[in-house]
């Protein structure tokens, strides 16, 4: 070693370590060699520590961006557009959470020379040490995540307690606002959204990670057990007593869900059997290392196969692929020459009474409002009169349909929040709209013009 250089391979050993922690442990004064040991130590304690809250949030940031990038981008429906959310939110959750930590630690160059100057980092496998680092690190994050739903549930609660002190002026004084519209105190007082993309994409990814690394670190199927039951107790309770009433949605989120799920099982066979295949634990092979900290290599190549322990892996992989494969894009052709489930289409009463005899009442009469109001004050016809007649005449439903039964625009709650529209069935409607001009006579006007504007093609001439 030249003169002036140090050498500081050896902090890395067992040795120094030993020495170090006998000697603080004794109360014995150590020199500078322990100190810099301690100092390293705790600096990489820190941030691999930190390693964990720091995908946590990059998750959470994603999740914005994706979220942001699609509603701008525009849909044909909600549930189209809340589909592709629950997708790329998931796609880069889970990429975030499985691959990345995988990928920054890898050293492909045993597979590959390409690959190998990509990524070319300490692990060539799933070696002990592997576990021990990257295997712990997700691990504590999947079990971050385990307590996120929990934590996060007193963290809104006090959020919207000091958002609503501050609009009362940090007053106890319920009639006082720094609100400018009624639609905004509304969403103030009213709970936030329930925002339901998210809430999938959030379940995928835990299904999908603890799938994923599952045989090597069985730990992750309790701590995604725990997970699903922690999320599905504080789902509903802040359903019931926080978020504000969730849009009624078809089954398209439903489907999408379980069309992803699909792949979930080959993904647990596919690593499985890479792991199962480690020629280090099942066929106890070594190679020889300069320094006791480097890593041996891991002679598992991708392509050579062989009839071995995870041989029964391979075959359920392939036969799993095939089954989800045809399923998901060759189902019509499955269909035609009798692979399927079943070829009989099976009909089932539901003994559903007709649309307008299942109506709720509430909906019935704001209809017949909304048509009564527009027709006096404008002279607009916004429905057909015989439909409105029928809607006044029906008396209450014995099965009656949930959510919102019409495809009138202003009739599904978000919608209305956007244009901030006050319907004709509101109690005292005269008071909850407010214009900027002194005559108060105009200013149902304010919310008027938006129906007026939705039916210009109703508008006589």
């Amino acid at each position: 070693m030249d003169s002036g250089e140090t050498d500081t391979t050896y902090f890395k050993s067992g040795y120094t370590n030993c020495y170090c922690t006998a000697a603080s442990d004794v109360g014995y004064a150590y020199g500078d060699l322990c100190d810099l040991f301690f100092n390293d130590y705790y600096f990489a304690l820190a941030v691999s520590s930190s390693i964990s809250f720091v995908l946590v949030i990059v998750n959470s940031i994603l999740q914005t961006i994706t979220i942001s990038y699609i509603e701008w981008v525009a849909h044909d429906t909600q549930s189209e557009q809340m589909t592709n959310i629950t997708n790329w939110v998931f796609v880069a959750q889970f990429f975030n959470t499985a691959f990345v930590p995988l990928l920054v630690f890898a050293n492909f160059s045993e597979q590959s020379t390409f690959l190998g100057s990509l990524f070319n980092s300490y692990y060539y496998d799933y070696s002990p040490l592997w576990f021990d680092n990257v295997g712990y690190l997700m691990v504590y994050t999947m079990g971050l995540n385990m307590v996120m739903a929990p934590m996060m549930m007193p963290v809104g609660w006090m959020t919207q307690w000091m958002f609503r002190k501050m609009d009362r002026s940090w007053t106890d004084d319920i009639y006082k606002t720094k609100q400018t519209s009624m639609q905004g105190y509304i969403e103030l007082y009213s709970g936030p959204g329930y925002i339901i993309h998210f809430k999938y994409s959030g379940v995928l990814n835990i299904v999908f990670v603890t799938m994923f690394y599952g045989i090597g670190m069985p730990v992750l199927f309790p701590i995604a057990l725990f997970s699903l039951i922690f999320i599905w107790f504080c789902e509903r309770y802040e359903i019931a007593y926080n978020y504000q009433l969730p849009p009624s949605l078809d089954d398209k989120l439903t489907k999408n869900a379980v069309k992803i799920l699909r792949w979930a099982p080959v993904l647990l066979l596919l690593n499985a059997y890479w792991m199962i295949s480690n020629k280090q634990y099942f066929g106890n092979n070594t190679t020889f290392v300069n320094y006791s900290y480097d890593q041996m290599l891991s002679d598992h190549i991708w392509d050579e196969l062989s009839v071995n322990q995870s041989a029964p892996v391979l075959f359920a992989l392939i036969f799993i692929t095939v089954i989800v494969v045809g399923q998901l894009y060759f189902s019509e052709q499955l269909k035609r020459i009798g692979f399927v489930m079943s070829s009989n289409k099976i009909e089932v009463d539901e003994d559903l009474p007709p649309f307008f005899t299942s109506l709720k009442l509430q909906w019935c009469d704001w209809m017949v409002n909304e048509y009564n109001h527009y027709l006096k004050e404008y002279g607009v016809e916004i429905a057909n009169k015989e439909i409105i007649d029928i809607l006044d005449d029906t008396g209450v439903p014995t099965k009656s349909l949930q959510g919102v039964p019409y495809y009138n625009i202003l009739a599904n709650p978000d919608y209305t929040k956007k244009f901030y529209y006050i319907d004709t069935s509101q109690p005292c409607r005269e008071a909850q709209i407010k214009d900027d001009d002194d005559n108060e006579d105009n200013d149902l006007e304010q919310s008027d013009l938006v129906v007026l504007l939705l039916n210009l093609g109703c508008i006589p001439q």
